[in-house]
């Protein structure tokens, strides 16, 4: 938001990170100043929490909003410094490797990391408990926007996703380091886009440090991950289980990311309200990973399955790397370049580091890993192979007197489809995105519901895999635990799915809508479906 801002206030609300300064001292005796007023006029075009504010964490189940407060320890001094990576103290690049391949030796180091890390006063910053609050603060609303009173800071289900949270794991990293006193210390990642790191990493299983109170207790090894919520190993062998992941992961890097913000998330800006716009990866794996985690007996499915909770287990942290290293990934491929506008480049978080300072950091300075003292190792991606998706409609769909249709305010028990229009006007004067919005989509409170979406498949069941091309998305709503929530408006982006299947002159598309894992959750029904066509100044 540009401009200037003219605001009275006991404490300025932009004292750490604006970019104009000037004050007008009145008089006032609340600021130590004989009979003189202090108002504050600040101009900020940096998006940038404001760490002296402490909301209430939202999203949080009532029981445990009565013990949470997840805000960090305040700042001992401002303007807080910005602190900016230099690369002439890495010398030699860390490598962080796939958390499946280390020896005993480096898991007796992590898990000695973690020992010291719990082992700090819980008041340190650098503690534990606070290093697992930093996501709560940041993922549950606790801080507002600099230079608000009502303006939330939010950095999920936008474009501030990636670069966040590698921010998080170079301090977290850097802490763990400082305490084994090792320079040369790197996290994990869970290489669970391979098949041979798609299980629970050993070394969080075997060292008690490492280990979480909360996770599913059936999705030990040998059981594989389920990047697509759904594994069930009565219904779906291990090997299909992998094909599965494979045709995740290669949409979320390749197939439906195609453009930056389809990838990154869309933008987020200084003076306006989180809204959630997910990138691929966000959605999957990433949602569906933590879910995946998470124990299926707890509220929320904590810890890895709610975002106020996920950081509490230290398998989050190699989670988190391996969806950086995508990053990494998507970058190394042709035509592929990060988000280059100012107000997501200059957008700012602060963390503490490992002297236990509180210190400010641009995004601009976290696009390049290298440039942050680390690198992946290389390692196979069997997906960007198995993982390309095959067609198996035939032509244009069209509904037969058989197929079963989807009516507005009825519970989806079973694989349905609807007919919807396009605004050929729309798609003539060249939309630049096409979606699919399913309005009033309602699930029973406190229910897991899962429902896939195909488009010009009317056969499609529950058996469907997912590594085709007409296979638009899945809604699950564990991604984010809302206590008294039970519906939200469900948008899908189709546009691509629409050229890939040359159904860009028709007028009307065939959608299919399958439940899944009703045995344990929640059907799903809608008010209405229409397509969206935003404007040009979506991106802006």
């Amino acid at each position: 938001m540009l401009g200037s801002i003219f605001t009275t206030m006991k404490k300025p609300m932009c004292f750490s990170f604006s970019t104009t300064f000037i004050i007008i001292l009145m008089y006032n005796t609340n600021y130590g100043l004989h009979n003189s007023n202090l108002i504050l006029r600040a101009q900020c075009t940096v998006l940038s929490p404001n760490m002296t504010s402490c909301n209430a964490p939202s999203d949080i189940p009532a029981l445990e909003l009565e013990i949470l407060n997840c805000c960090a320890p305040p700042p001992a001094t401002t303007p807080l410094p910005l602190f900016t990576p230099n690369p002439t103290l890495y010398p030699t690049l860390k490598v962080r490797r796939p958390a499946h391949l280390p020896n005993a030796t480096y898991g007796d180091t992590l898990a000695r990391a973690y020992s010291l890390m719990k082992d700090l006063p819980p008041e340190d910053p650098r503690s534990f408990a606070q290093q697992a609050n930093i996501h709560c603060a940041y993922c549950n609303t606790v801080y507002n926007q600099n230079n608000s009173t009502d303006l939330l800071f939010q950095v999920h289900g936008n474009w501030l996703f990636f670069p966040f949270h590698r921010w998080y794991l170079y301090f977290h990293e850097r802490i763990l380091a400082k305490l084994l006193d090792d320079d040369t210390f790197s996290l994990p990642f869970w290489n669970y886009d391979h098949p041979n790191g798609s299980t629970m990493p050993w070394m969080y299983i075997q060292y008690p440090v490492l280990m979480d109170d909360y996770r599913n207790p059936d999705h030990m090894p040998p059981t594989v991950v389920s990047i697509d919520y759904t594994y069930n190993a009565e219904t779906r062998s291990t090997e299909e289980q992998l094909h599965e992941n494979a045709a995740y992961v290669y949409r979320s890097l390749v197939r439906d990311a195609e453009s930056k913000y389809r990838f990154f998330g869309y933008p987020f800006k200084h003076g306006e309200a989180p809204r959630t716009l997910y990138g691929t990866v966000e959605e999957f794996p990433h949602n569906s990973m933590h879910v995946w985690s998470g124990s299926a007996n707890t509220v929320g499915g904590k810890d890895m399955g709610s975002l106020y909770a996920a950081a509490r287990d230290p398998v989050f942290y190699t989670h988190h790397a391996e969806l950086d290293r995508m990053w990494v990934l998507w970058k190394d491929m042709e035509g592929n370049e990060d988000i280059d506008k100012a107000e997501y480049l200059d957008a700012e978080f602060a963390f503490y580091n490992e002297d236990a300072e509180l210190v400010r950091v641009k995004v601009r300075d976290a696009l390049d890993t290298r440039n942050l003292g680390y690198v992946y190792e290389e390692v196979d991606v069997p997906w960007m192979v198995q993982g390309v998706p095959v067609r198996l409609s035939d032509g244009v769909a069209e509904l037969r007197s058989s197929d079963k249709l989807c009516e507005a305010g009825e519970w989806i028990v079973a694989p349905c489809s609807a007919t919807v229009k396009r605004d050929m006007a729309a798609v003539a004067q060249g939309a630049e995105e096409e979606n699919l919005i399913m309005a009033g989509l309602t699930w029973t409170e406190g229910m897991s519901a899962i429902l896939d979406v195909f488009l010009n498949l009317p056969s499609a069941t529950a058996n469907t895999t997912s590594g085709c091309e007409e296979f638009v998305g899945t809604f699950h709503n564990a991604a984010q635990f809302s206590e008294g929530r039970n519906s939200s408006d469900f948008r899908l982006h189709v546009g691509g799915r629409i050229r890939a299947l040359n159904l860009t002159s028709e007028s009307s598309l065939v959608f299919t809508f399958v439940p899944k894992g009703l045995s344990l959750g929640s059907p799903t029904t809608f008010n209405f479906l229409v397509m969206q066509y935003p404007p040009m100044s979506h991106n802006n």
